[in-house]
């Protein structure tokens, strides 16, 4: 009865009390590595920014190929002084579209 109250008295304002169950669920590189069974993929890195996401890949589809793009100068830079000569890495300080095309590409300072 109480509970009712409360719900109705928080529902005048516009919020709802709800009850959340803990579910048991897997995090993405566990679902990624699942999905990506082999260990022998074609992975594409689109705005591979200084690396990030590569470090992590690469520990977990050790013998798959990257094509890593990223149009920034700056972070290409930190990208290849990490990735450059490592195997199964391709690095392309270019961006990546739907089309074939030259245009303006802004950096920021903290890229």
């Amino acid at each position: 009865m109480i509970k009712k109250i409360i719900q109705k008295f928080f529902n005048i304002f516009g919020y709802k009390i709800a009850k959340i169950r803990k579910k048991k669920y897997k995090d993405f590189d566990q679902i990624l590595k699942k999905v990506l069974k082999n260990n022998n993929n074609i992975i594409f890195d689109i705005g591979a920014n200084k690396g990030q996401s590569l470090f992590r890949y690469k520990k977990l589809f050790e013998k798959s190929n990257f094509y890593s793009f990223e149009p920034s100068v700056e972070a290409f830079k930190v990208l290849k002084l990490k990735y450059g000569n490592s195997n199964g890495v391709k690095l392309f300080n270019t961006a990546l579209g739907s089309e074939k095309k030259r245009g303006l590409f802004y950096e920021y300072k903290n890229n």
